[in-house]
């Protein structure tokens, strides 16, 4: 483990503890210990599923396959154990053959996008660490790492909100890696508060990733979506950010069990989002699952 990441100089053990399996802090002295919400996403996983199952490897594009697999990974099954092992067996496979020699991500000979990129590769490291280390998934782990850390960006194609909140998905709170840790932060300091509220969801999550103090103004209610299911990335972005504080997500609750009531009830597409703010009704739903996952700290229902 030490020796497959010592040139990246990268920890994937030491990832992010938003993204890691967590047990409740204990109780301090004369008080109880806090307890965070939970949300009940059997049913969505259950639709994905049934999905992931009727969907051919070949028409599995890289955005999909890996917000899926984040999905799985992120409420509780591996590829070792749980509900959804076999999905998560299927999708890590599909994203490896999706994947070239040297770490990129590509969809019939056409290079995922940066988003993307990142997305899966946070997806393979995820199921990587939480399927204690299996061998067969530490070059694909590796190489997918190494692929995010060439990636370019210039004044013509600076890097988007989605992919900054997504490269500091790839940090813990504290710097694991001085390559790593410096792209992220030159990242988000690239951007620029005040201009979108997915925007400032995006650069709050990095932010408060990082360690890094944020302008006062910048409050839930600046960043929170007015429609929760009008952008599903922003939503995203803001329970991802809300769930790093155990007192802000109690805040947000109601809005999340809000976004549950929302899914389609009857149906083949029972469990569901649909489809919205450019992506399909699979990946729109992986999203949110995924994201719920997380508030969750990893334990379903």
């Amino acid at each position: 483990m030490h020796r497959l990441f010592a040139t990246a100089s990268i920890t994937l053990a030491g990832m992010l503890p938003l993204l890691a399996a967590q047990e409740p802090p204990p109780a301090a002295a004369g008080g109880a210990a806090p307890s965070r919400p939970g949300f009940d996403v059997s049913e969505t996983l259950t639709a994905l599923a049934r999905r992931v199952h009727d969907t051919p490897v070949a028409d599995h594009t890289v955005a999909s396959a890996a917000w899926l697999l984040l999905a799985f990974a992120e409420t509780g099954s591996t590829m070792r154990a749980g509900n959804h092992r076999t999905e998560v067996r299927f999708l890590t496979k599909t994203l490896i053959e999706l994947q070239g020699a040297a770490g990129q991500f590509a969809k019939n000979g056409a290079q995922a996008s940066r988003s993307d990129q990142i997305a899966a590769t946070l997806a393979i490291v995820l199921a990587y660490e939480r399927s204690q280390k299996l061998r067969s998934l530490q070059r694909p782990a590796q190489n997918a790492l190494e692929a995010v850390l060439a990636l370019k960006v210039s004044d013509a194609e600076a890097p988007t909100n989605e992919e900054v909140a997504l490269l500091t998905l790839l940090l813990r709170a504290q710097p694991t890696s001085e390559r790593l840790s410096a792209m992220a932060k030159q990242w988000v300091g690239s951007q620029t508060f005040g201009k979108t509220r997915r925007g400032d969801a995006a650069l709050h999550l990095g932010q408060l990733v990082l360690g890094e103090p944020h302008p006062p103004e910048l409050t839930v209610a600046r960043t929170w979506p007015a429609s929760l299911t009008a952008d599903p990335l922003h939503t995203v972005l803001a329970i991802l950010a809300v769930s790093t504080d155990e007192k802000s997500l109690a805040r947000q609750s109601k809005q999340i069990e809000e976004l549950l009531a929302l899914r389609v009830k009857d149906g083949p597409s029972v469990g569901m989002w649909p489809a919205a703010g450019g992506f399909d009704e699979v990946t729109t739903t992986a999203m949110f699952a995924f994201a719920i996952g997380v508030a969750n700290g990893s334990k379903p229902k």
